[in-house]
C-alpha cells in the first residue's frame, strides 16, 4: 500500500510537472507574440510618420523650387525668338541670348514656306540654330515646294547690356547649308526704359547683296 500510495503521489507530482512546464511554455510563447505585435505595430507608426514628413519635405521643396522659378522668371528680362529661332525681332537679329542651356523648337507653315527648326544656347554667350525649309508652292519636290534649304546658324554675345552700353553680338546665319539664307551681322541693342533699341550692320541676305559663300 506504501508502495501504490508513492507511486500515485509520483505520478500526480509529474503531471503536476508537465502542466506547469506546459503553462509556462504557452505564457512564454503569447509573450512572444505580444512583444511582436507590438515591435510591429511600433514599426508602422513610425513608417506612417516618416512618409508623413517625408511628404511634407517634399511638397516644401516643390513650393520653394516653384517660388525661385518664379522669383528668377521676374527678375530676368523675357528674350524674343525670332523667325530663324535665335534672339531676333521677325528676321531680325538683336544682341541677347536664351538663358544658358535652353532649347527652342519652331515650326512655321505658310502657303509658300514650311520651316521647322530648333536651337540650343551651347554655352552661356553661344547660341546654335539647325533648321530645314520648304519654299514656293507649285513646284516639284516634297509637298509641292520648288526647293529645300537645310541651314545652321551660330550667334554669338560678345558682352550683355550695361546701364551705359548696349549688348554686342554677331552672328553667322546658314553658313553651312545651300547658303538660301546665307548672311553675317553685328548687332547692337539697348533698353532705355519700356523701350529697346537696336541697330547693326548686315551683310549677305539681309543686305541683299554681296553673299559670301557657304562650304
Amino acid at each position: 500500500m506504501c508502495f501504490k500510495a508513492q507511486q500515485i503521489r509520483c505520478e500526480q507530482r509529474v503531471n503536476w510537472d508537465a502542466s506547469t512546464a506546459y503553462r509556462v511554455e504557452h505564457a512564454d510563447a503569447r509573450l512572444l507574440e505580444r512583444k511582436r505585435l507590438y515591435r510591429q505595430a511600433t514599426l508602422e507608426k513610425w513608417s506612417r510618420l516618416g512618409r508623413t514628413h517625408l511628404n511634407y519635405i517634399l511638397a516644401a521643396a516643390a513650393l520653394a523650387e516653384a517660388v525661385a522659378g518664379a522669383a528668377l522668371a521676374e527678375a530676368a528680362p523675357r528674350v524674343s525668338v525670332g523667325n530663324f529661332g535665335l534672339p531676333g525681332l521677325v528676321d531680325l537679329p538683336i544682341a541677347r541670348k536664351l538663358p544658358d542651356g535652353e532649347m527652342v523648337l519652331t515650326q512655321q507653315l505658310h502657303r509658300s514656306l514650311a520651316r521647322t527648326g530648333a536651337s540650343f544656347q551651347l554655352l552661356p554667350n553661344l547660341g546654335v540654330a539647325f533648321r530645314y525649309s520648304g519654299h514656293g508652292s507649285g513646284g516639284r519636290e516634297a509637298n509641292g515646294r520648288i526647293n529645300h534649304d537645310r541651314s545652321f546658324d551660330a550667334h554669338l554675345t560678345l558682352w550683355g547690356e550695361g546701364r551705359y552700353h548696349p549688348g554686342l553680338a554677331v552672328g553667322l546665319r546658314d553658313f553651312i547649308g545651300t547658303g538660301w539664307y546665307s548672311s553675317e551681322y553685328v548687332v547692337a541693342t539697348k533698353s532705355i526704359e519700356n523701350f529697346e533699341f537696336t541697330t547693326g550692320l548686315g551683310f549677305g541676305r539681309l543686305a541683299g547683296r554681296d553673299t559670301l559663300k557657304t562650304p
